[in-house]
Parts: structure tokens; C-alpha cells; sequence
């Protein structure tokens, strides 16, 4: 009786670790986000556009990459290939390119207004993401501005 309550709950613990598993894996097949992009000039090119993101580098992860290849993708004429680039880096994943503009790596990012650690953080359906190329390279006097209600 004792082994077959044993088996029995195993079973069921089993069953419940893979339906977590298949239910993460699942909400990580698309989502939504709107993407604001500000080129080598300072101008916007995309005004919190709704992309939608899937696994573009097939980590198993939605990440702000996806969202800016996607959004690339999408929009940017020639697509990502033409106009999007990153690299591995000492310091992890780095843009080359964004909106067509390599300029040594001088970009910044932020997710629902808040400074991102890496192009590898998650992004959700809903979240805002912002991307910009940095226009003074020589006393970075480029700011980040946003309002709320």
C-alpha cells in the first residue's frame, strides 16, 4: 500500500513539473512589445510600435535582442540583416548596429523606462522598449527622457 501511494505521488509530481515546464516554455513563444527606436540624428523612426517577439537567437528566452531584431525585422527597410547587429563581447551581448548606424558601439536601451543590465533581459507582452543611438559622441550629453501621468 505504502510503495503504491509512493508511486502514485511520484507519478503526480511528475505530471505537475512538466505541465510548469510546457506552461513556461509556452509563454515564451511570442509577445508583444512596443518598441521606440531614435536614430544617428536624434530623430524617431518607430514610436512605440507593437512587435511582435519570438525567439529570434533561439536561447529559449524573449529578450530585448529579440525585440530589436524583430522590430528591425519589421521595419527597417532590408530588414535586420540590413540595419541590426550585435556581437558577443568581453562584456556579454553589444549592438554593432542599430537603424543602419555602426558607430563603435555608442547605444543605450532601457526597458519600461528603466535602464536594462543586458540586451539578454527578458521582455514580456506589454513591456516598452527603447532604443537609441547616441548622437554627441564626444561630451555624451545624450539624456533619456520620459513622462508619465
Amino acid at each position: 500500500m505504502k510503495k503504491a501511494l509512493s508511486l502514485v505521488l511520484a507519478v503526480t509530481m511528475l505530471m505537475l513539473c512538466s505541465a510548469a515546464v510546457f506552461a513556461d516554455e509556452v509563454s515564451t513563444e511570442t509577445a508583444t512589445v512596443y518598441v521606440t527606436i531614435s536614430d544617428a540624428e536624434g530623430k524617431l523612426v518607430l514610436t512605440q510600435e507593437a512587435i511582435t517577439v519570438t525567439d529570434a537567437d533561439g536561447d529559449g528566452a524573449l529578450t530585448i535582442h529579440d525585440a530589436l531584431y524583430a522590430a528591425h525585422e519589421a521595419k527597417y527597410e532590408g530588414g535586420a540583416a540590413a540595419g541590426y547587429g550585435t556581437e558577443e563581447g568581453q562584456y556579454g551581448l553589444s549592438i554593432t548596429k542599430l537603424w543602419g548606424t555602426e558607430n563603435g558601439g555608442s547605444y543605450g536601451y532601457y526597458v519600461n523606462n528603466a535602464s536594462a543590465w543586458s540586451l539578454t533581459d527578458p521582455v514580456k507582452t506589454g513591456d516598452y522598449v527603447n532604443a537609441f543611438v547616441y548622437t554627441d559622441l564626444v561630451a555624451w550629453s545624450d539624456t533619456f527622457c520620459f513622462f508619465d501621468v
